[in-house]
Formats: C-alpha cells, structure tokens, sequence
C-alpha cells in the first residue's frame, strides 16, 4: 500500500511539475510576442517623432525655446517663437535666421516652420519663426504683414544682446508669402509701421522656399496688392547690395514660375550679388515639407545649411553630408 501510495504521490507530482512547466513556458511565450509586437512599436515611435537630417536628429515635436511678443496693436499680441542656437559655446553671439510661414498673407502660422526651426537651431543658429497679421484672422491685407515683418525684423535687431544674436548675422527666410516678407526685407522700402523708421541693417542672406517675387499681374496677389504693386513686389526693386538668395522651388510651382525665379536670380546676379535657385522636377508648391516628402524635407535643409555655411552663417556641414536629391540648376 505504501508503494502504491508512494507511486500514486509521485505520479501527482510529476503532473503538477508538468502544468508548472507548461505554464512557465506561456509565460516567457507571452513576454517573447509581446516585445515582437512592441518593439516596433517602439522603433515607429522614435522614427515618428525624429528625422535624421545630415547628422542632426529633427525632433517633430519640438517646442521653442520661448515665445515673446514683438508688438501689441490693441488686445491683438504678435509673437515670435525662438528656438535658440546650440553650440559648444553658449556665451557667443549666435547667427540668427528670422524665419516667416507662408499662407498667401491670409493665413498660417508660426508652428509649420517648427521642424526647420529645430534643425537649424541645433547647428548652431537662434531661429526665430514669427507671427504676423493676416486677412483670416485679423482681415489685414499684405502691406500690413509687410509692416509686421519689418517691425519683427527691427525688434530683434534691437534686443540682438538680449538674445545673445550677433547684429551683423542676421539672415531671413521663409515660405511662399512669408518668402515674400523675407525677400521685402531686403528690397522693398517703406512699409513701416507708424512710428518706426526704416531698417537700419538689411538681412545678409536670404533662404526662400517657393517665394513670392513678383507681385505683378504677371506674377501672384496682384489683385490683393494692385494699388501698390510694384512697391511691394522683390523682383522690381533689387538693387545694389542685395545680400546673397537661395530659392528652392519645384517645377511645377503654381505660385512662382521656374521663369520668374530665373530672372529674379539674374536680377540678383546683375547688381553683383550671389544667387543661386535648386529647382526640383515635376515638384508642386510646398514639395519640401516633412509630411509631404522625408526625402525632400532633409534635401532642401541641407541645401539651405550648405547656402548658409558658403555665406559665413552657419558652422560647416558635416563633411560627410551633402544635398543628394537630384535637381536642375538652371
């Protein structure tokens, strides 16, 4: 009986060991699935939310380093949104790229330049995205985003110390109607707010995504700028002085034309001044932006880094890193 009972115990154990071990091997099972199904996960996340650009990692998230307001009309705040240059040496005097988003002066804002504002902060250069009045949000036509544009320009001018900017490297940039701001900071006259004199310092570079040049009827918004046309359009008013451009542009661009741009770089060229255009093939107007093309959003930042280190701007590229995208330069 005790053989038998011993028998019977034993063969009860080897069950419960056998249902441990069965158990025991679901376990590591669930914990092998689980990490095969979370790791990409986790590897799509990282990848969501950075872009490696040259040897720079764009956060797609990133938020600026502060937001301060330029100018107060009534309750009505304009701000700029700064992310400020990383460098191994913080008390220097950072280049600067005062940077306008586009919407055909009717609407926008600051937040869409936040992926070139980040790559370009982290090479080295404070890059300031800015809010101006628009007809959607404030019913104001394109000479008074002009107005803010300037007042922007000016007011970092001024507070360039506080900022820890360097005065004489201060560049401009941006996108379709804020292209145009950009471009009219260095060419077009007037257009001041009251009170405010005319710009002391003109930008020393300029780095434009399909811009506004020609406000002509022949060009685009000529019926929101038709009174003043001509004062307001970059391409009538280049003159002597004008500070090195960079047009990046798809050929198929409804808003500038690859012959437009052509000419407003040889405009450029003639007053003895550098320009140079990258025209991408069969591109449409806003090619470049990461939710459109990763490839090209990374292509037309190295391009723009590359234009700013050969006008003294920014630190030198990786040597490592060059534009790949084909493009005619024409």
């Amino acid at each position: 009986m005790v053989l038998k009972f011993t028998t019977r115990k034993n063969k009860l154990w080897a069950t419960v060991n056998e249902a441990a071990f069965f158990i025991q091997k679901c376990f590591f099972a669930t914990l092998v699935l689980f990490s095969l199904v979370a790791s990409p996960i986790a590897i799509a996340t990282v990848a969501k939310d950075s872009i490696k650009v040259g040897n720079v990692w764009v956060n797609t998230k990133a938020k600026p380093s502060e937001i301060i307001n330029y100018k107060i009309i009534g309750a009505r705040e304009l701000k700029l949104h700064i992310f400020h240059g990383v460098s191994s040496n913080d008390n220097e005097h950072k280049p600067a790229l005062i940077m306008f988003h586009g919407g055909g002066w009717n609407s926008g804002n600051p937040t869409s330049l936040y992926d070139q504002a980040d790559y370009f902060s982290k090479t080295g250069i404070t890059t300031i995205s800015v809010e101006y009045r628009t007809w959607k949000k404030d019913q104001t036509p394109p000479n008074v985003s002009l107005m803010d544009a300037k007042s922007a320009y000016r007011w970092v001018l001024t507070n360039a110390k506080t900022l820890n900017i360097n005065p004489a490297k201060i560049a401009a940039g941006g996108v379709s109607a804020g292209g145009h701001l950009a471009a009219s900071l260095a060419t077009i006259k007037g257009f001041n707010a009251i009170g405010e004199k005319p710009l002391p310092i003109q930008p020393v570079a300029l780095v434009l995504f399909n811009p506004v040049v020609d406000t002509s009827s022949q060009g685009h918004g000529y019926n929101r700028v038709k009174e003043f046309w001509r004062a307001i359009s970059p391409i009538h008013n280049v003159a002597q002085g004008h500070p090195p451009t960079l047009t990046l542009l798809g050929s198929n661009d409804r808003v500038l034309s690859v012959a437009t741009a052509n000419k407003y770089r040889d405009n450029i060229v003639s007053v003895g001044s550098y320009a140079v255009n990258h025209i991408y093939p069969d591109k449409a107007h806003g090619f470049f932006t990461r939710t459109r093309s990763e490839l090209l959003f990374v292509d037309t930042l190295l391009k723009a880094h590359d234009f700013l280190f050969k006008t003294g701007i920014a630190a030198a590229p990786s040597s490592a890193v060059r534009p790949t995208q084909p493009n005619i330069n024409n």
